[in-house]
């Protein structure tokens, strides 16, 4: 049995890939769009129900003319209540170190995070700072 392990991942976009995740390094496992999304909307946003609206869910949208630039938590009637960060923080001159962040993008300049999630090797993600 293999022990499960922490995994740094980075939003595959940013490095030329299609909507997906890379793991570790941009050559390595690739999660795509599809199934990250559901890893998000089942394992992450449950963890964040009193920031965000019940049954909210993601999408990718473009940024600046960048196609599936920004990924997106939207309600039941497709408004934007918030915006995810995979790999970067936004707090630290979006320096790569693999988390998972979720808050709200005011503007090109302002956001705020609310909670920044590791991914482990079982697909699962843990919550590592509030």
């Amino acid at each position: 049995m293999e022990t499960v392990q922490p995994q740094k991942i980075f939003w595959g976009v940013n490095e030329g890939l299609p909507a997906g995740a890379y793991i570790e390094h941009v050559d390595g496992i690739f999660i795509p769009w599809a199934t990250l999304k559901t890893e998000l909307e089942t394992q992450v946003l449950p963890q964040c129900s009193d920031v965000f609206p019940a049954n909210s869910t993601l999408r990718t949208n473009s940024f600046h003319g960048k196609e599936d630039w920004v990924v997106e938590i939207i309600d039941e009637h497709a408004h934007v209540v918030g915006s995810v960060w995979i790999g970067s923080d936004p707090y630290n001159n979006w320096k790569q170190d693999g988390a998972v962040r979720v808050g709200l993008a005011k503007s090109d300049t302002e956001w705020i995070v609310h909670r920044a999630f590791e991914r482990f090797s079982d697909g699962t993600y843990v919550l590592v700072k509030n």
